[in-house]
């Protein structure tokens, strides 16, 4: 994907996504597993986290501007989640790095800039916000 169409990190940004993984490590989440959407800004921010090496994930892509993918993009990652939840190990941590639109659709919670949403998963397959962690 070409990087410089589109929307980059910011050093403020760079910098907050350095923070954030501190403060993952800090708390035990040095291990966590994390999946990031193909966009340049997604991808840099999974590799600032610092918590291994970030895997894509084509459904977390934003669909802002095709909306028509809303719907399709959502199942799919709903889907991928419920697939990873049954054989991921007792207390593995999946950190999914995406969009404010992607994260709306999957939960209902409309995130600021950075904000980290704690979700879990209902039995018919739908998130439910949890928590929000501000990284400010």
């Amino acid at each position: 994907s070409d990087c410089a169409s589109q929307r980059n990190l910011s050093q403020a940004g760079r910098n907050q996504a350095q923070q954030t993984g501190e403060k993952l490590r800090a708390k035990g989440y040095s291990d966590a597993r994390v999946i990031t959407s193909q966009w340049c800004r997604c991808k840099e921010t999974a590799q600032l986290l610092a918590l291994g090496e970030p895997e894509q994930l084509a459904s977390l892509n934003s669909f802002f501007q095709n909306w028509e993918m809303k719907q399709e993009a959502t199942n799919k990652t709903k889907a991928w989640i419920a697939k990873e939840l049954k054989t991921k190990a007792d207390g593995e941590v999946i950190l999914l790095v995406t969009h404010q639109v992607n994260i709306t659709a999957l939960t209902g919670h409309f995130p600021r800039s950075g904000e980290m949403v704690v979700s879990q998963q209902k039995p018919n397959g739908d998130l439910r916000h949890v928590a929000s962690i501000d990284p400010r």
